[in-house]
């Protein structure tokens, strides 16, 4: 599903189309649109799918104060400012500056739907100029970027830094008027290149996963889709291991593997082995697992990890193995989930191999700092989207 700039006529208009799952565009016609920046972070963009002239067009819930969905997403994104006349923009090859693109589509994935409101996560910011050349923000690789430079900001005490700390102050409590105003502030000061971009040049962040600042250009039709008949609930399944994915990438990424390696002593949660790197072997045989790649909005915190061998971190990553923390006997136990027992009726598994790790986690497997243990609220979350 996407909101799509229409631009038959004046500046053109955006509009709701496609389907998501088994909601349509009839279903959302008089919602509000809330946009999910991070799992339990929403922002009300104050736009309204509206009913008029027979289409489902955008439309502000104050016009004199409010604004377009498309900016908020720029503001929120640290992108150059987006102008929505598309024929105003220049020709040849797109440029990531202020005023040179168009916002064309923005595609999102339903979180939920109440009454007269519709919580949403974009996952593409599609671009487009006068000439048709395109360009794909990939959302999720975007915001890892911010989240690295507003930790990087909070060992600083320069006036960029103090403008990108209020930016994330904005993000989390849903100003958008403040996000705006920082926003425009940080492309005051690059105004040639993408702030992003700059920022990232400026903390000394560029690194290969950091360069194309998630900006993409060979899959940008086939990213465009109306119709996805993908479940809401398995969409959710599918963002948090796309998270997980932006969260082991950067320079956050490596310290995150270090920390959590350290704090487990190499051993393996789930099965106890200890498989170091040392003079015998060149790579350890542990990895270092996320649970979700967000910890109080510091998503590389050792509470978020577990430390795990080869073929457990798979396991672990596509819902064979399942921990939960046992509340009434303050411990952790381990178990082969329903869904990998039936894909083994249908031959699809052999779980043989698995089924001496069921049971409780001995204590001594666990790092010696009980603040670097499994966060419980994050295993359950985790575990709620396996279910799904």
């Amino acid at each position: 599903m996407r909101i799509a700039l229409r631009t038959s006529g004046g500046r053109g208009e955006y509009e709701i189309s496609g389907s998501h799952g088994d909601t349509s565009v009839s279903d959302v016609i008089d919602h509000n649109i809330i946009f999910q920046v991070f799992p339990g972070r929403v922002i009300d963009s104050k736009n309204w799918v509206r009913r008029l002239q027979g289409k489902s067009r955008i439309r502000l819930e104050n016009p004199r104060t409010d604004k377009h969905l498309y900016l908020s997403l720029a503001d929120l994104l640290l992108m150059p400012k987006p102008i929505r006349e598309l024929g105003k923009t220049p020709g040849g090859k797109l440029q990531l500056t202020a005023n040179n693109y168009s916002v064309i589509s923005i595609q999102f994935d339903i979180v939920e739907r109440g009454e007269n409101r519709l919580l949403i996560q974009p996952t593409d910011v599609i671009l487009s100029n006068s000439e048709h050349d395109v360009a794909r923000i990939n959302v999720l690789e975007r915001l890892r970027i911010i989240l690295d430079i507003w930790t990087q900001a909070e060992n600083r005490s320069d006036l960029l830094s103090q403008t990108i700390l209020s930016h994330k102050e904005a993000v989390l409590s849903g100003d958008l008027a403040e996000m705006q105003i920082c926003a425009n502030i940080l492309r005051k000061e690059f105004v040639i290149e993408d702030p992003l971009r700059e920022i990232i040049r400026e903390y000394s962040l560029i690194d290969e996963y950091t360069y194309w600042v998630g900006t993409h250009r060979d899959d940008v039709e086939l990213s465009i889709i109306d119709d996805d008949i993908t479940p809401p609930e398995e969409a959710i399944a599918k963002r948090i291991k796309e998270w997980r994915l932006q969260a082991s990438r950067g320079s956050k990424g490596a310290k995150f593997s270090r920390d959590v390696k350290m704090a487990y002593g190499n051993r393996c949660l789930f099965t106890g082995y200890h498989l170091p790197k040392s003079e015998y072997c060149n790579a350890p045989g542990v990895d270092s697992a996320h649970i979700l790649p967000w910890a109080q909005y510091d998503i590389n915190s050792v509470n978020n990890g577990l430390c795990l061998n080869k073929l457990c971190h798979w396991a672990f990553d596509n819902g064979v193995l399942l921990l939960r923390y046992v509340n009434s006997m303050s411990r952790y136990e381990l178990s082969i989930s329903e869904n990998a027992i039936e894909a083994e009726k249908n031959g699809f598994l052999t779980l043989d191999g698995f089924r001496s790790f069921e049971g409780y986690i001995p204590e001594s497997r666990l790092p010696s700092n009980k603040c670097d243990w499994p966060a419980a609220i994050y295993l359950e979350e985790y575990n709620l989207a396996a279910k799904l």
